[in-house]
């Protein structure tokens, strides 16, 4: 652990594994997970620790480990988005044009937007988008 709960690395015998083997992919605890709470305690990692090698019944809380596939194409898809503004403000004028920017600019960019949630079937974020790539992936 680091001091703000326990990162998982990897199961061994114990409670955790035999909760893995009773129940389905889903809900099994995974290395990458944080374990950020045992049995209502918080906080320190190795107060956590030893709740959970002594505890015979625990209730844990879990944070999903990132779905790493899904975070590298966002960082992609946001760098690419960056590099053609930065295209598109040195075809303008380069440092100049940021000086002539105006609120009809930051309307059409609004419009642009609205435009793009569109076409994308709705304005479903990035959260609702990574859970279900990563279902496939868990």
């Amino acid at each position: 652990g680091d001091g703000a709960g326990i990162q998982v690395v990897a199961i061994g015998p114990g409670l955790i594994r035999e909760w893995n083997e009773a129940n389905g992919e889903g809900t099994q605890i995974q290395p990458g997970d944080r374990i950020v709470a045992v049995n209502g305690a918080h906080g320190d990692a190795d107060a956590l620790l030893e709740l959970l090698r002594s505890e015979s019944e625990l209730e844990l809380v879990v944070l999903r480990r990132a779905c790493m596939a899904e975070l590298q194409r966002l960082l992609r898809d946001a760098l690419a988005q960056q590099g053609a503004q930065e295209e598109d403000e040195d075809e303008d004028g380069g440092d100049d044009a940021e000086d002539s920017y105006s609120e009809e600019d930051e309307e059409s960019e609004d419009e642009e937007a609205d435009e793009a949630e569109s076409e994308d079937g709705g304005s479903a974020s990035p959260r609702s988008r990574e859970d279900e790539r990563c279902d496939h992936d868990a």
